[in-house]
């Protein structure tokens, strides 16, 4: 009988859940609809209990503690290869248990556990980089001395079946600052087309929508700034927040809801999504906006640039420009007509390079079939 198990894992501090963890669901049901059965492998408390609410089979990871290796740290460098040690044998006792066709492995410390875990078992391991090469993992790699883990990472990364990194921007990144590998591909994120679900919701011009994380780093200051002074201005402006925590914002015209299980039918009675991130790889609120037909206000950003070209699918702001984002927000607001036509150019570039059902089927899904590669 066909071995049809695949492992998604994706260990991250418990309180984390982001896109790269909304991810695991989004491939899980792909996986499944093609007659897979995914098991998610995670530490985020948040993912737990969204795939289990899905109906997935999960597993709770350990999590090695002690993440900070830079500076003085790497004197401690032996510590994290007991902490490996440990965590390699839990993953193999996984495997053994589970017996997976396939793992894809999506995060810094399972590529080095997992991927040596299941090399001696005849498992095919598949790699997802959600921009964290790039970000933070690989950074001074090349560095004689430095990031010891990003070395040990390369080096089981030859293990790899595939690496799949989810742009080209991502991709030539590796490429100029790390090496050229024969086993890396781009599979660009995606989402699966539900505009015909929502597509009869009404709609609010003047309401924007935010999704993500209420950091800094999610541009969620100068987001608030601009919102305030567009206030002033137009009365009848709303903002609603998806993620954080609930009513964690106290700004007028703004509604924070917390963390939102589905946030389709919030995003779809919005006029506009506004994303001003300071750093993404491919963001699934954007690419849901764009599935969506929104108008969409973002940052002029590598990994966004690829989706978003300014004043024809959606409008590009300077990072940390709250005076600029302020203007787009205005421009929305005072030119509908306009800004529809770039939602509707949105959707379009949508349907002809995101829908993560079409992406599977070309990209993904030979990669899983290793019964009819026999």
């Amino acid at each position: 009988m066909e071995n049809r198990k695949v492992l998604l894992i994706r260990s991250v501090d418990t309180g984390e859940f982001g896109g790269a963890e909304v991810y695991q669901t989004k491939l899980g049901e792909v996986l499944r609809n093609n007659g897979f059965e995914p098991v998610i492998v995670t530490t985020s408390e948040g993912l737990l209990f969204d795939a289990k609410k899905k109906g997935f089979r999960v597993v709770r990871a350990p999590r090695v503690q002690r993440q900070n290796w830079s500076g003085v740290r790497n004197f401690l460098f032996p510590l994290y290869v007991l902490e490996q040690r440990k965590l390699t044998k839990w993953y193999k006792q996984l495997f053994v248990k589970e017996r997976p066709a396939v793992i894809n492995v999506q995060s810094k410390d399972e590529w080095i556990a997992a991927t040596r875990a299941a090399k001696g078992l005849g498992i095919r391991v598949l790699w997802t980089d959600h921009a964290d090469f790039r970000s933070w993992v690989l950074v001074n790699v090349k560095v004689k001395y430095k990031n010891a883990i990003g070395k040990w990472i390369l080096k089981c990364a030859k293990d790899a079946y595939k690496i799949m990194v989810i742009s080209e921007a991502e991709k030539k990144w590796f490429e100029q600052n790390v090496c050229k590998m024969e086993n890396m591909m781009v599979v660009k994120n995606g989402v699966v087309d539900e505009f015909e679900k929502y597509k009869k919701v009404k709609v609010n011009p003047k309401k924007f929508c935010f999704v993500g994380r209420l950091v800094k780093e999610k541009g969620i200051e100068e987001l608030l700034d601009a919102f305030s002074s567009v206030k002033e201005s137009e009365k009848k402006a709303e903002l609603v927040l998806c993620g954080g925590e609930k009513d964690e914002v106290k700004v007028p015209g703004v509604e924070a809801l917390g963390r939102v299980d589905d946030v389709l039918p919030v995003l779809a009675e919005c006029g506009t999504f506004v994303l001003p991130s300071y750093n993404e790889g491919m963001s699934l609120a954007l690419l849901e906006a764009m599935m969506m037909g929104k108008t969409i206000i973002t940052t002029d950003i590598k990994g966004v640039k690829e989706l978003i070209k300014d004043k024809e699918n959606g409008i590009l702001v300077s990072v940390k420009d709250a005076e600029a984002l302020e203007k787009a927000m205005i421009y929305v607001l005072n030119n509908p007509e306009k800004s529809a036509k770039m939602g509707e150019k949105a959707r379009k570039k949508y349907e002809e390079e995101y829908d993560f059902s079409e992406i599977f089927a070309k990209r993904m899904l030979p990669l899983y079939n290793i019964e009819k590669e026999k």
